[in-house]
């Protein structure tokens, strides 16, 4: 904040200049990146987390369902005249769990994600199953879409990713999880919705994947391209939102943050209306900050009163400054007041608002004793 210094010459008298500092009080940020729900503990740098991770060749704007010459071998042994649904068990029956040509399940954390092709080869996660699945349902036009799920047994912050195809008589969903092991059924049992993708949105998942490896290596701008671009498959994700919400504040970037913040508290009120809070905050902060750099306190005071009574979680330090600041704008408007009372001689005024500059709690003592000076000479000119 700025120091604003209130000072006139009285008519006949010499008057001393009213200095007026205002406390600085910062712009409110959330450290808490959501990790496929709201209430995920923050991701932290790793020092030593493997050649794969360190200088990763893999790109994150590439295809995650691009087909190489391995995958379309296994469309191969596809029968074209086939129907969705033996089509679908055939390449069920290759590569779930215990198929004939299984994929490795291995955890994903701490590493770039993986393509389709990149599953194939070195297996993956359920993110990874799943995309690897989308990629060959996509190329045999099977008609179907992706679920992003919480299974019952799992904890608070683990979501997965399931496709699921339509080839039953009544258009009926059967899921397609790798995991499993009979086609219909789930890894993991039963489980609450989250999102209904189709196939191409589902992409969504592959470069949040991006966003938070990107994050965890301190790498704010890739991050938050990843994000984006992720938002560009699927806009209505709240987690995706409020991460580039936390990483644009990261950035000083306060007006990319408020837009992702609002969308966040709009798509997900009930796990992001904290993110609401901290755009309104920081939307009036910057409007009282304005607004006392050119002087014009009644309208400080109204936005640092905005802030106070906005709901978003102060911390001790900044409700105090912005306490602090208040006083300090409501002693700022009554000198200024009295200033042009003693400019015009109407005496009574002047007694008037230095009176209230000296109620306000906002002067130090040294200009307090100076404020009760002049309106001594006012009263002595009534």
């Amino acid at each position: 904040m700025n120091r604003h210094t209130n000072s006139r010459i009285m008519r006949g008298c010499k008057a001393a200049a009213l200095g007026l500092t205002l406390t600085a009080f910062s712009p409110m940020t959330d450290s808490c990146m959501a990790e496929r729900t709201a209430y995920a503990e923050p991701l932290r740098p790793q020092e030593n987390a493997g050649a794969e991770n360190a200088q990763s060749t893999r790109s994150p704007s590439a295809n995650p369902f691009q087909l190489n010459q391995a995958l379309r071998d296994i469309l191969t042994e596809i029968n074209p005249d086939a129907s969705n649904r033996d089509n679908v068990q055939k390449l069920f029956d290759m590569l779930h769990s215990g198929g004939s040509r299984a994929v490795a399940i291995n955890d994903g954390e701490g590493r770039p994600p993986r393509t389709a092709t990149e599953t194939l080869e070195s297996g993956g996660d359920c993110t990874e199953l799943a995309t690897l699945t989308v990629a060959l349902l996509k190329e045999l036009n099977v008609p179907g879409g992706v679920l992003v799920v919480h299974f019952n047994s799992a904890p608070a912050n683990v979501y997965h990713m399931i496709p699921y195809v339509r080839i039953g008589t009544g258009n009926e969903r059967t899921i397609v999880d790798l995991q499993a092991g009979t086609l219909g059924s789930t890894g993991s049992g039963t489980y609450t919705q989250y999102l209904d993708l189709t196939y191409d949105q589902s992409a969504v998942m592959y470069y949040e994947e991006w966003g938070k490896y990107f994050t965890l290596h301190n790498q704010r701008s890739e991050a938050i391209s990843a994000y984006e671009r992720a938002l560009e498959c699927y806009e209505p994700y709240a987690d995706v939102h409020h991460n580039l919400g936390v990483l644009y504040a990261d950035a000083g970037d306060m007006t990319h943050a408020g837009t992702h913040n609002r969308r966040a508290a709009e798509l997900a009120p009930d796990r992001y209306s904290q993110d609401q809070a901290r755009t309104d905050y920081n939307d009036e902060m910057e409007r009282a900050n304005q607004a006392i750099t050119e002087r014009r306190w009644e309208e400080g005071i109204r936005h640092l009163q905005n802030i106070l009574d906005s709901g978003a979680e102060l911390s001790a330090e900044n409700r105090a400054a912005i306490t602090e600041n208040l006083a300090i704008c409501r002693a700022s408007m009554e000198i200024d007041l009295a200033n042009q009372a003693i400019q015009e001689e109407r005496w009574a005024d002047c007694v008037r608002h230095f009176q209230n500059a000296i109620d306000s709690g906002g002067l130090s003592t040294r200009d307090r004793t100076q404020a009760t000076d002049l309106m001594g000479q006012c009263r002595e000119r009534q």
